[in-house]
């Protein structure tokens, strides 16, 4: 028989409480508590502020100066938001920028010099 013999130890527990716990209050705190805070409602970046097309320098002004401020609002709402919302943000500006200066912001064409 390879069987170890059968432990049967009496584990006795004694119920204590926490010293010092008479000493809490019996009555809810809620008297010293302010009032509860209010968290401002978000700033929503509207991307459809931003022109479809640039057709001069003013437009593209206009598009850099929306630009900015989209940018500011949701790099505004990452600071409150968790570590992946933030990201999330954080990589919607990167790729706003990217996007503005590529794709909708004409290149200047190069001045054609005839000798």
């Amino acid at each position: 028989n390879y069987l170890q013999p059968r432990l049967d130890p009496q584990i006795r527990a004694v119920s204590q409480s926490y010293s010092g716990f008479d000493l809490m209050s019996k009555e809810l705190d809620d008297k010293f508590a302010g009032e509860n805070a209010q968290p401002p409602e978000p700033r929503l970046a509207n991307m459809l502020e931003l022109k479809s097309k640039v057709r001069n320098i003013q437009d593209a002004l206009d598009t850099i100066m929306t630009t900015k401020d989209l940018v500011r609002k949701l790099l505004n709402r990452a600071i409150d938001g968790s570590t992946s919302s933030r990201l999330v943000l954080q990589m919607e500006a990167i790729s706003l920028i990217g996007e503005v200066f590529t794709k909708l912001i004409p290149l200047p064409t190069p001045e054609i010099t005839v000798s």
